[in-house]
């Protein structure tokens, strides 16, 4: 190393105080100082909530709804289609769009009222 003093390297700016169901809780990261200034211990960005659901469109009806168990800043949230099951064959107007109605719903609309059901599978993310 020549006399140079080797410069560290922390892989994260904080310290982890606890690990629980596989991961690290935004209130078990603590921040250290670093120079002048200490880091946050709520970076922007990071997850906040995630639920998995499904929406079920009944035969005859042209949309349907389910509800977020804990409620959701929309302005925050990303909803994601995991996939959609269709319970007959009427064609296009089973098919189904999402959307995040507001903080505790989730509705799924389709192009006309068929005979059969859908079912639409969704995860929303909330984020900090």
């Amino acid at each position: 190393m020549n006399g140079e003093t080797p410069i560290p390297f922390y892989p994260f700016p904080g310290t982890v105080t606890s690990i629980s169901n596989g991961g690290i809780s935004a209130a078990a990261f603590q921040a250290d100082a670093i120079g002048p200034t200490a880091i946050a211990t709520t970076a922007r960005g990071q997850v906040k909530y995630i639920y998995r659901g499904v929406v079920t469109i009944a035969g005859g009806s042209t949309s349907g709804t389910a509800t977020i168990p804990q409620a959701v800043d929309v302005t925050k949230t990303e909803l994601y289609s995991l996939g959609q099951r269709v319970q007959g064959a009427a064609g296009n107007n089973m098919f189904s769009y999402l959307d995040l109605t507001n903080g505790t719903t989730v509705t799924a609309t389709r192009g006309a009222a068929a005979a059969d059901a859908t079912n639409h599978s969704f995860q929303i993310v909330e984020r900090y």
